[in-house]
């Protein structure tokens, strides 16, 4: 019986060598371990994983209201989700999902100026009733339930993703160069633009709309954004890059770099990931 006993011993040895030699395996671990790992993770950063799947789940409400309008089509609720006020939401989440702080970070620098002149403007509308930057000026033409469904996300969305980072990657906080990637974007985004002038129904003209600051921003008001509009495609994406990326989102990401030092990083050698 010994030597029987023996002899299941070494099959199971072996059974153990042949899966340690299964392409399945990651880092010395048997496939099954991705679930153990998946659940591990979870528990780890809960926060990010419940904040990925808020923020998901909050864009295709806001899809879904869109196309629900009786003033726009399927196609212009894909439009309107193309700004970076919209769409830097499916990056934060995603970088939430896959335990990537810097995507997270990059999100923050695409919305740094649309986002912080928003909560900006918001509370001083709130209690002055005034509109200082214009950015909640569109509450007076649309129904104050539908401008909280669309648009209230830039007044949450930049102190979730802090308190994402102040939770799951305290030793990481806002990275630097979130902005420099986030710049590839706006330049992508800006040739997009170019390539999509609207017209003002007012007098007829037409502009290139800013995908980069605000989805509000879509008039020649904000003159300084569109001082090149109608100029060739190189001088367009220049003055584009200088005023968006590095003018205005470039100024207020260096302000929410310092808030995420004071917050997160000054005390980050405590804490290990």
């Amino acid at each position: 019986m010994q030597p029987q006993r023996r002899k299941k011993k070494d099959k199971s040895d072996s059974d153990d060598e042949d899966e340690s030699k299964s392409p399945l395996r990651h880092h010395g671990r048997p496939a099954s371990s991705f679930t153990r790992t998946a659940v591990n993770d979870i528990r780890e950063r809960p926060i990010s994983y419940l904040a990925s799947i808020a923020i998901y789940s909050y864009v295709a409400l806001l899809f879904l209201e869109r196309i629900s309008s009786d003033q726009e089509t399927f196609w212009d609720s894909c439009y309107d989700l193309i700004f970076l006020c919209n769409s830097s939401l499916i990056i934060g989440a995603t970088g939430m999902l896959f335990r990537s702080p810097l995507l997270i970070g990059i999100s923050i620098a695409c919305v740094a100026f649309s986002h912080v002149s928003y909560i900006y403007d918001l509370i001083i509308w709130t209690f002055l009733d005034q509109y200082t930057l214009g950015r909640t000026l569109f509450f007076e033409n649309v129904a104050l339930g539908e401008a909280w469904i669309t648009t209230l996300h830039q007044f949450w969305y930049l102190p979730l993703c802090f308190a994402v980072l102040y939770c799951d990657f305290r030793s990481v906080g806002l990275p630097a160069r979130s902005w420099v990637y986030s710049c590839f974007i706006n330049v992508g985004m800006s040739a997009f633009s170019y390539i999509h002038y609207l017209k003002v129904e007012k007098d007829g003209s037409s502009f290139a709309p800013s995908f980069n600051v605000a989805h509000e921003y879509l008039t020649n008001d904000a003159s300084l954004i569109h001082e090149a509009d109608g100029s060739g495609f190189i001088s367009f994406l220049l003055w584009r890059a200088m005023i968006e990326s590095f003018l205005l989102n470039g100024i207020f990401f260096a302000f929410l770099k310092a808030f995420s030092y004071l917050l997160i990083e000054r005390d980050s050698g405590k804490y290990k990931e």
